[in-house]
């Protein structure tokens, strides 16, 4: 049978020396009951342990002294009290959120905008503003914040030289990017008017070069085929255009090359060679041609012979030298460029 203490019921029996057993709920001190093992209960008067012997003459049977009371006991009594001071700390935290969200809905709402940390300048009017006007959302400059607009392609068509070669009308020009960003097929375009202002021919001119870095430069030629006649004319450099899908073109290196003439044509001939250590094809070769003051009077371009070049490799071409100058050439440039494969 489960032993109970006989004052609280408890069944948490602390064992002592001589038979005896303390109630660790109540504290009660119980004795062993004689011939029933395993049984206690409140020690009789005069009850005296195996083995105590008392002192002669009548005397009372003391019971050993208690254990200490400041033993704690193995069920906590405390738990209801720490339930409770739980409960009213979250009660505590409840009843201050509910006052924190309600003093910000009735808070004003602030002005969106931003606050300079210098002191504000009322904009009443020329002059310095009167000491009595309220600073407001009105009248407070604030400081804008403006995004730095990207880079514009820009392009110039400088030294632009004209002339009538068989009733057509030429222009040779040099094209300058003169922006920070890459310009491709850059163009300029040609208009002619006559007396009374009306148009009369427009003809766009494009470049054999098509990529060009911000400070380089291209020959460009406009022709207008069987001009009429005409009062004026106006050249326009068409807006330029950055890149969007096209590749930047590989530089090759010209070897070798000269002048031939054959039927009565003037060919630059020579030699190109892939050095840039990829392979490429549609290698194109453009000829420029400058007079003895070094401007411009001339371009002409073609295609190497081999369609595809790899590392190393090189190829010939032959251009036909242009009879459509507005100058005579006196000295030569000539430069080699192709798409990388």
């Amino acid at each position: 049978m489960p032993l109970k203490c006989t004052s609280c019921g408890s069944p948490d029996l602390q064992f002592l020396p001589g038979n005896y057993a303390r109630c660790n709920s109540c504290g009660n001190t119980l004795a062993e009951i004689p011939g029933a093992t395993g049984q206690y209960a409140p020690p009789p008067p005069g009850y005296a342990p195996p083995g105590y012997a008392p002192a002669p003459g009548p005397q009372a049977f003391v019971p050993p002294p208690m254990p200490p009371m400041w033993q704690p006991p193995r069920k906590s009594s405390a738990a209801p009290l720490l339930i409770g001071v739980a409960v009213a700390v979250a009660l505590l935290l409840a009843v201050a959120a509910a006052a924190m969200v309600l003093g910000v809905a009735q808070a004003p709402v602030p002005a969106t905008g931003y606050l300079p940390t210098t002191p504000p300048r009322v904009s009443t009017g020329s002059g310095p503003p009167p000491a009595d006007v309220p600073l407001s959302e009105e009248n407070v400059e604030r400081p804008s914040v403006m995004e730095k607009p990207a880079p514009q392609p820009k392009g110039e068509f400088r030294d632009v030289r004209q002339a009538s070669v068989g009733g057509n009308l030429l222009w040779v020009g040099k094209y300058v990017n003169t922006g920070d960003t890459v310009i491709v097929d850059p163009s300029v375009t040609v208009s002619l008017f006559e007396a009374g202002g009306k148009r009369v021919a427009e003809q766009p001119g494009f470049a054999q070069r098509k990529w060009l870095e911000p400070g380089e430069w291209t020959l460009l030629m406009v022709l207008v085929a069987e001009a009429p006649e005409y009062a004026r004319h106006e050249i326009k450099v068409n807006k330029p255009r950055a890149p969007s899908y096209e590749t930047k073109p590989v530089k090759l290196t010209v070897t070798e090359w000269g002048m031939r003439r054959q039927w009565n044509s003037n060919y630059a001939v020579g030699t190109v060679r892939n050095s840039s250590g990829k392979s490429v094809k549609w290698a194109q070769v453009i000829v420029y041609g400058f007079d003895g003051q070094g401007q411009p009077v001339s371009v002409c371009d073609s295609y190497v012979t081999e369609k595809d070049l790899e590392p190393g490799a090189e190829s010939g071409f032959s251009v036909m030298i242009t009879t459509l100058a507005v100058g005579t050439a006196e000295r030569y440039e000539v430069l080699a460029f192709a798409s990388p494969d």
